[in-house]
Parts: C-alpha cells; structure tokens; sequence
C-alpha cells in the first residue's frame, strides 16, 4: 500500500475546499478568504463591548447599527466556518471598516477604537485610513 505524500494531501485539500469557493464580498468584491459570518463576528463584539468603559446607550446605538449591516442579502452559498449555519456577506476587512466607522461615528475614543483593531487583528489595515 503506498503512502500519500504530504504534497498529494494538500494538492487533494486545495480541490475540496475549492468546491464552494470563489466567494466574494457583497462590499468590494474581493474574494473573502476567511469564512466567518457577521453574525459570529456579533458575538465577538458584543463580548469586546462589555469590556470596555462605553456608556451603555452608546453600547445600544453601536450594537444597533451593527445588526443594521448584517442584514445584506448576498448570494453566496458557502458556510461559515465557526457556526456552519450562515452564508458569508463581507470579508473581514470591510465588515471591521463597517465597525469602525460606527464606532467613531458614535464619539468612542481613540484608545478603544485602537484597541478593536488589536482585538480583532484589524490594526494590519490601519494604513489605508486616516490615522487615529
């Protein structure tokens, strides 16, 4: 019996993930390489909320304006990879630029609109932004 080579193995993972992809972002378009829903991302969010010192009408109005973006209809198929129940809509990159613009549009400080984009990985794109 011969063995499968580490290259067969992920020549055969590359065709099977393959089979739902390409799925592109319903904002810019781009293909969104990491399948996460919005509504996983929420929960994420909501947790981060609690941990900061925003008064709780501000927490409401944010947490308000964040489930108005996950409501965009899109039309692709494949799963995310955290709840296995959701289509995919954004990449991360412009579901994080959603969340930002809400949080500064909402008077949250510099220092905790900083710490989103360390918590969530985002401070990677923060050049393609005017500074904070």
């Amino acid at each position: 019996m011969e063995e499968e080579s580490d290259l067969d193995w992920l020549e055969q993972k590359e065709e099977e993930s393959n089979l739902e992809y390409p799925v592109y972002c319903v904002r810019c378009s781009q293909r969104i390489s990491n399948p996460i829903c919005e509504k996983c991302y929420f929960k994420h969010l909501e947790m981060w909320l609690k941990e900061h010192n925003i008064q709780s009408h501000i927490k409401i109005k944010i947490l308000q304006n964040i489930k108005g973006i996950n409501t965009k209809e899109n039309l692709n198929e494949t799963k995310c990879v955290i709840c296995e129940k959701n289509t995919l809509s954004f990449c991360t990159y412009c579901y994080f630029f959603n969340i930002e613009c809400i949080l500064s549009k909402s008077g949250v400080e510099r220092e905790i609109i900083k710490d989103f984009r360390h918590s969530f990985n985002y401070d990677i794109y923060h050049y393609d932004y005017s500074p904070l």
